[in-house]
Protein backbone atom coordinates (compact mmCIF):
# COMPACT_ATOMS: atom_id res chain seq x y z
CA UNK A 1 0.00 0.00 0.00
CA UNK A 2 2.89 2.38 0.82
CA UNK A 3 4.68 1.39 -2.40
CA UNK A 4 1.94 2.16 -4.57
CA UNK A 5 1.09 5.61 -1.97
CA UNK A 6 4.56 6.43 -3.27
CA UNK A 7 4.51 5.52 -6.59
CA UNK A 8 1.56 7.75 -7.58
CA UNK A 9 2.61 10.30 -5.39
CA UNK A 10 6.15 10.41 -7.61
CA UNK A 11 3.93 9.95 -11.22
CA UNK A 12 1.83 13.55 -9.77
CA UNK A 13 5.05 15.03 -8.86
CA UNK A 14 6.64 13.80 -12.60
CA UNK A 15 3.19 15.44 -14.39
CA UNK A 16 3.28 18.59 -12.57
CA UNK A 17 6.97 19.37 -13.65
CA UNK A 18 6.04 18.47 -17.18
CA UNK A 19 2.93 20.28 -17.24
CA UNK A 20 4.99 23.23 -15.58
CA UNK A 21 7.98 22.81 -17.91
CA UNK A 22 5.28 23.03 -21.39
CA UNK A 23 3.34 25.49 -20.09
CA UNK A 24 4.11 29.17 -21.53
CA UNK A 25 6.08 31.77 -20.48
CA UNK A 26 4.73 34.36 -19.02
CA UNK A 27 5.99 37.43 -19.73
CA UNK A 28 4.98 41.06 -18.16
CA UNK A 29 5.75 44.36 -20.67
CA UNK A 30 6.71 47.33 -18.40
CA UNK A 31 6.60 50.48 -20.28
CA UNK A 32 8.07 53.64 -18.95
CA UNK A 33 7.64 54.37 -15.08
CA UNK A 34 10.23 57.13 -14.62
CA UNK A 35 9.64 60.07 -12.55
CA UNK A 36 10.54 63.76 -13.79
CA UNK A 37 14.13 64.49 -15.18
CA UNK A 38 16.80 63.99 -12.20
CA UNK A 39 14.17 62.28 -9.90
CA UNK A 40 14.73 59.67 -7.49
CA UNK A 41 11.22 59.23 -6.48
CA UNK A 42 8.67 57.51 -8.96
CA UNK A 43 5.27 58.57 -9.88
CA UNK A 44 2.61 56.25 -7.49
CA UNK A 45 1.12 54.69 -10.90
CA UNK A 46 4.87 53.37 -11.56
CA UNK A 47 4.32 52.01 -7.53
CA UNK A 48 0.82 50.59 -8.56
CA UNK A 49 2.12 49.18 -12.11
CA UNK A 50 4.77 46.91 -9.29
CA UNK A 51 2.28 45.70 -7.41
CA UNK A 52 0.41 45.02 -10.14
CA UNK A 53 3.24 42.55 -11.80
CA UNK A 54 3.86 41.03 -8.07
CA UNK A 55 0.34 40.07 -7.86
CA UNK A 56 0.27 38.20 -11.69
CA UNK A 57 3.77 36.79 -10.55
CA UNK A 58 5.12 36.51 -14.57
CA UNK A 59 8.31 34.50 -15.40
CA UNK A 60 9.58 37.75 -16.54
CA UNK A 61 9.69 41.37 -17.17
CA UNK A 62 10.58 43.14 -20.59
CA UNK A 63 11.09 47.08 -19.36
CA UNK A 64 10.86 49.01 -22.93
CA UNK A 65 13.17 51.52 -21.40
CA UNK A 66 12.83 54.51 -19.31
CA UNK A 67 13.36 53.11 -15.89
CA UNK A 68 15.33 56.36 -14.53
CA UNK A 69 14.83 59.87 -14.90
CA UNK A 70 18.28 60.68 -16.66
CA UNK A 71 19.36 62.74 -19.81
CA UNK A 72 19.88 65.76 -17.87
CA UNK A 73 22.79 67.85 -18.52
CA UNK A 74 24.78 68.53 -15.38
CA UNK A 75 23.95 65.09 -13.14
CA UNK A 76 26.47 64.19 -11.96
CA UNK A 77 27.81 60.59 -10.99
CA UNK A 78 26.29 60.22 -7.50
CA UNK A 79 23.27 61.76 -8.76
CA UNK A 80 22.95 59.08 -11.20
CA UNK A 81 24.02 56.42 -8.94
CA UNK A 82 21.29 57.61 -6.29
CA UNK A 83 18.93 57.07 -9.25
CA UNK A 84 19.75 53.40 -9.97
CA UNK A 85 20.10 52.57 -6.21
CA UNK A 86 16.12 53.83 -5.70
CA UNK A 87 15.08 52.06 -8.91
CA UNK A 88 16.83 48.83 -7.60
CA UNK A 89 15.28 48.96 -4.31
CA UNK A 90 11.46 50.39 -5.58
CA UNK A 91 11.33 47.96 -8.09
CA UNK A 92 14.41 45.00 -9.47
CA UNK A 93 14.65 44.01 -5.56
CA UNK A 94 11.06 43.57 -4.88
CA UNK A 95 10.42 41.26 -8.18
CA UNK A 96 13.80 39.68 -7.85
CA UNK A 97 12.70 38.23 -4.26
CA UNK A 98 9.82 37.06 -6.17
CA UNK A 99 11.85 35.37 -8.42
CA UNK A 100 10.97 37.02 -11.51
CA UNK A 101 13.73 37.83 -13.91
CA UNK A 102 13.80 41.64 -15.56
CA UNK A 103 15.07 41.96 -19.10
CA UNK A 104 16.30 45.55 -19.58
CA UNK A 105 15.65 48.20 -22.47
CA UNK A 106 17.79 51.02 -22.43
CA UNK A 107 15.54 54.46 -23.02
CA UNK A 108 17.01 58.02 -23.67
CA UNK A 109 16.15 58.37 -20.01
CA UNK A 110 18.13 55.43 -19.25
CA UNK A 111 21.53 56.07 -21.61
CA UNK A 112 20.55 58.42 -25.00
CA UNK A 113 22.25 57.39 -27.26
CA UNK A 114 22.52 61.36 -28.73
CA UNK A 115 25.90 62.22 -30.14
CA UNK A 116 27.19 65.86 -29.99
CA UNK A 117 28.97 67.77 -32.87
CA UNK A 118 31.94 65.56 -32.70
CA UNK A 119 30.15 62.06 -32.48
CA UNK A 120 30.69 61.52 -28.97
CA UNK A 121 27.52 60.59 -26.58
CA UNK A 122 26.39 63.61 -25.16
CA UNK A 123 25.05 62.01 -22.15
CA UNK A 124 28.47 59.16 -21.55
CA UNK A 125 28.00 59.52 -17.74
CA UNK A 126 24.42 58.48 -18.54
CA UNK A 127 25.45 55.18 -20.36
CA UNK A 128 28.23 54.14 -18.03
CA UNK A 129 25.71 54.22 -15.56
CA UNK A 130 23.29 52.42 -17.05
CA UNK A 131 25.87 49.41 -18.21
CA UNK A 132 27.47 48.64 -14.84
CA UNK A 133 24.04 48.59 -13.17
CA UNK A 134 22.89 45.94 -15.79
CA UNK A 135 26.25 44.34 -15.95
CA UNK A 136 25.99 43.50 -12.48
CA UNK A 137 22.32 42.09 -13.08
CA UNK A 138 22.60 39.28 -16.47
CA UNK A 139 19.71 37.44 -15.63
CA UNK A 140 19.72 34.00 -15.39
CA UNK A 141 16.84 31.55 -15.71
CA UNK A 142 16.19 27.54 -16.62
CA UNK A 143 14.37 29.22 -19.60
CA UNK A 144 16.93 31.84 -20.98
CA UNK A 145 19.38 30.32 -23.17
CA UNK A 146 22.13 33.63 -23.95
CA UNK A 147 22.99 34.29 -27.74
CA UNK A 148 24.70 37.29 -28.02
CA UNK A 149 25.61 40.15 -24.71
CA UNK A 150 28.53 41.28 -25.96
CA UNK A 151 26.99 44.83 -26.43
CA UNK A 152 24.64 44.12 -23.46
CA UNK A 153 22.42 46.02 -22.07
CA UNK A 154 21.92 48.16 -25.04
CA UNK A 155 21.87 45.11 -27.46
CA UNK A 156 21.37 41.40 -26.93
CA UNK A 157 19.95 38.41 -28.04
CA UNK A 158 18.33 35.46 -26.10
CA UNK A 159 15.99 31.95 -26.45
CA UNK A 160 13.18 32.25 -24.32
CA UNK A 161 12.17 28.60 -24.67
CA UNK A 162 11.39 28.25 -28.38
CA UNK A 163 10.98 32.24 -29.05
CA UNK A 164 13.94 34.31 -30.01
CA UNK A 165 14.05 37.41 -28.27
CA UNK A 166 15.99 40.70 -29.52
CA UNK A 167 16.99 43.54 -27.79
CA UNK A 168 17.98 47.07 -30.02
CA UNK A 169 19.38 50.42 -29.12
CA UNK A 170 16.71 52.31 -29.78
CA UNK A 171 17.30 55.35 -27.21
CA UNK A 172 17.60 57.35 -30.74
CA UNK A 173 15.77 57.19 -33.64
CA UNK A 174 18.83 56.31 -35.38
CA UNK A 175 20.49 53.29 -35.25
CA UNK A 176 24.13 52.73 -36.88
CA UNK A 177 25.60 50.63 -39.57
CA UNK A 178 27.30 48.13 -37.18
CA UNK A 179 23.70 48.52 -35.47
CA UNK A 180 22.05 47.40 -38.25
CA UNK A 181 24.35 45.03 -39.67
CA UNK A 182 24.57 42.83 -36.34
CA UNK A 183 20.45 42.93 -36.24
CA UNK A 184 21.07 41.20 -39.57
CA UNK A 185 23.31 38.60 -38.60
CA UNK A 186 21.65 38.18 -35.30
CA UNK A 187 18.14 37.29 -37.19
CA UNK A 188 19.69 35.33 -39.74
CA UNK A 189 21.14 33.51 -37.24
CA UNK A 190 20.46 29.76 -37.32
CA UNK A 191 19.10 29.57 -33.68
CA UNK A 192 17.26 33.15 -34.05
CA UNK A 193 15.38 32.18 -37.56
CA UNK A 194 14.64 28.38 -36.32
CA UNK A 195 13.18 29.79 -33.08
CA UNK A 196 8.77 29.22 -33.24
CA UNK A 197 8.53 33.11 -33.16
CA UNK A 198 10.91 35.93 -33.13
CA UNK A 199 10.40 39.57 -31.26
CA UNK A 200 12.27 42.53 -31.17
CA UNK A 201 12.25 45.21 -28.93
CA UNK A 202 13.38 48.87 -28.65
CA UNK A 203 12.72 52.08 -26.90
CA UNK A 204 11.67 53.85 -29.62
CA UNK A 205 8.72 52.94 -31.66
CA UNK A 206 8.07 52.87 -35.34
CA UNK A 207 5.45 55.10 -35.34
CA UNK A 208 4.15 57.73 -33.48
CA UNK A 209 1.06 57.60 -31.90
CA UNK A 210 0.59 59.88 -29.19
CA UNK A 211 -0.09 63.40 -28.70
CA UNK A 212 3.14 65.46 -28.05
CA UNK A 213 5.22 62.69 -29.31
CA UNK A 214 4.68 63.20 -32.82
CA UNK A 215 8.11 64.23 -34.26
CA UNK A 216 10.24 62.93 -36.03
CA UNK A 217 12.86 62.01 -33.24
CA UNK A 218 9.92 60.59 -31.41
CA UNK A 219 10.29 57.36 -33.51
CA UNK A 220 12.65 55.16 -35.61
CA UNK A 221 13.93 56.52 -38.32
CA UNK A 222 13.81 54.25 -41.88
CA UNK A 223 10.41 52.69 -41.04
CA UNK A 224 9.86 51.06 -44.41
CA UNK A 225 13.42 49.84 -43.99
CA UNK A 226 12.78 48.21 -41.06
CA UNK A 227 9.53 46.85 -41.79
CA UNK A 228 11.02 45.45 -44.74
CA UNK A 229 13.26 43.55 -42.66
CA UNK A 230 11.44 42.55 -40.18
CA UNK A 231 9.25 41.16 -42.56
CA UNK A 232 12.77 39.33 -44.58
CA UNK A 233 13.41 37.34 -41.57
CA UNK A 234 10.06 36.35 -40.77
CA UNK A 235 9.68 39.04 -37.30
CA UNK A 236 6.92 38.24 -35.43
CA UNK A 237 6.72 41.24 -32.93
CA UNK A 238 7.85 44.93 -32.35
CA UNK A 239 7.36 45.77 -29.22
CA UNK A 240 8.76 49.33 -28.14
CA UNK A 241 8.11 52.58 -25.05
CA UNK A 242 8.78 55.97 -25.61
CA UNK A 243 5.12 56.73 -26.58
CA UNK A 244 3.55 56.71 -23.36
CA UNK A 245 0.38 55.22 -25.58
CA UNK A 246 -0.54 51.74 -25.16
CA UNK A 247 -1.70 50.29 -28.63
CA UNK A 248 -1.42 46.72 -29.98
CA UNK A 249 -1.10 47.40 -33.84
CA UNK A 250 -1.06 45.45 -37.15
CA UNK A 251 1.27 46.68 -39.72
CA UNK A 252 1.23 45.17 -42.87
CA UNK A 253 2.88 41.39 -41.73
CA UNK A 254 4.33 42.84 -38.59
CA UNK A 255 2.25 42.80 -35.43
CA UNK A 256 3.44 45.83 -33.16
CA UNK A 257 2.94 46.29 -29.42
CA UNK A 258 3.32 49.93 -28.00
CA UNK A 259 3.51 49.37 -24.32
CA UNK A 260 2.40 52.83 -22.78
CA UNK A 261 3.75 54.76 -20.37
CA UNK A 262 3.20 56.95 -17.26
CA UNK A 263 2.15 59.42 -17.30
CA UNK A 264 -0.24 58.00 -20.46
CA UNK A 265 -0.62 60.47 -23.17
CA UNK A 266 -3.57 60.09 -25.37
CA UNK A 267 -3.95 58.00 -28.72
CA UNK A 268 -3.91 60.23 -31.47
CA UNK A 269 -7.38 61.51 -32.10
CA UNK A 270 -8.72 60.55 -28.69
CA UNK A 271 -8.96 62.66 -25.92
CA UNK A 272 -8.63 60.18 -23.06
CA UNK A 273 -5.47 58.38 -21.69
CA UNK A 274 -4.99 55.01 -20.38
CA UNK A 275 -2.02 53.83 -18.27
CA UNK A 276 -1.38 50.00 -19.42
CA UNK A 277 -0.28 46.99 -18.11
CA UNK A 278 0.37 44.14 -20.37
CA UNK A 279 0.83 40.27 -19.71
CA UNK A 280 2.21 38.23 -22.71
CA UNK A 281 1.80 34.22 -22.96
CA UNK A 282 4.81 33.12 -25.39
CA UNK A 283 2.72 30.39 -27.23
CA UNK A 284 2.06 30.48 -30.77
CA UNK A 285 0.55 32.20 -31.71
CA UNK A 286 1.20 34.95 -28.49
CA UNK A 287 -1.32 36.25 -26.95
CA UNK A 288 -1.89 39.73 -24.64
CA UNK A 289 -3.70 40.25 -21.92
CA UNK A 290 -3.35 44.11 -20.49
CA UNK A 291 -5.22 46.07 -17.45
CA UNK A 292 -5.96 49.63 -17.20
CA UNK A 293 -3.87 51.27 -13.93
CA UNK A 294 -6.62 53.57 -12.96
CA UNK A 295 -9.24 51.27 -12.68
CA UNK A 296 -7.24 47.45 -12.29
CA UNK A 297 -9.88 46.38 -14.89
CA UNK A 298 -8.86 44.12 -18.27
CA UNK A 299 -8.01 46.02 -21.18
CA UNK A 300 -9.87 44.73 -24.48
CA UNK A 301 -8.60 44.97 -28.32
CA UNK A 302 -12.54 46.05 -29.33
CA UNK A 303 -12.04 49.13 -26.40
CA UNK A 304 -9.28 50.76 -28.46
CA UNK A 305 -9.88 52.40 -32.24
CA UNK A 306 -10.07 50.25 -34.75
CA UNK A 307 -7.61 52.94 -36.56
CA UNK A 308 -5.46 55.63 -35.62
CA UNK A 309 -3.56 58.44 -37.42
CA UNK A 310 -0.04 57.29 -36.65
CA UNK A 311 2.86 58.88 -38.25
CA UNK A 312 4.55 58.38 -40.32
CA UNK A 313 1.13 56.37 -41.38
CA UNK A 314 -2.21 55.39 -40.02
CA UNK A 315 -2.01 51.80 -38.40
CA UNK A 316 -4.70 49.13 -37.64
CA UNK A 317 -5.55 47.55 -34.40
CA UNK A 318 -4.02 44.19 -33.77
CA UNK A 319 -7.02 41.63 -33.30
CA UNK A 320 -6.25 38.17 -30.95
CA UNK A 321 -5.85 34.96 -33.19
CA UNK A 322 -3.85 36.99 -36.30
CA UNK A 323 -1.53 34.91 -37.27
CA UNK A 324 1.69 35.86 -37.98
CA UNK A 325 4.13 35.14 -39.72
CA UNK A 326 3.41 35.11 -43.21
CA UNK A 327 5.71 32.61 -45.23
CA UNK A 328 6.95 34.90 -47.55
CA UNK A 329 6.01 38.98 -48.64
CA UNK A 330 4.93 37.48 -51.85
CA UNK A 331 2.17 35.59 -50.26
CA UNK A 332 -1.08 37.38 -51.74
CA UNK A 333 -2.77 37.31 -47.86
CA UNK A 334 -4.90 40.49 -47.09
CA UNK A 335 -2.82 40.80 -43.88
CA UNK A 336 0.58 41.00 -45.62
Amino acid sequence: MKLRYLAALLCLCLSSELVFANAPLRVAIVGDINGSYGSEDYPTLSLKLRDKVLALKPDLVISTGDVVAGQKRGLHQQQLHKMWQSFDHTFYQPLSEAGIVWLPVIGNHDGSKALNPLGKYLFQQDRQQAESYWRNKLASHPAITWLDKQYYPFAYSVLLADTALLVIDASGAELTAAEWQWLKQQLASPAISHAKQRLVVGHLPLFSIAKGREAVGERLAKTDELLKLFSDYQVSWYISGHQHAYYPARVKQLNILMAGGIPARPLLGQTSAQPVLSLLSLSTPLAIQSWDLHTDTELLPEQLPAAIPALPYSISRWQPGTVMPCPTIKQQDPLC
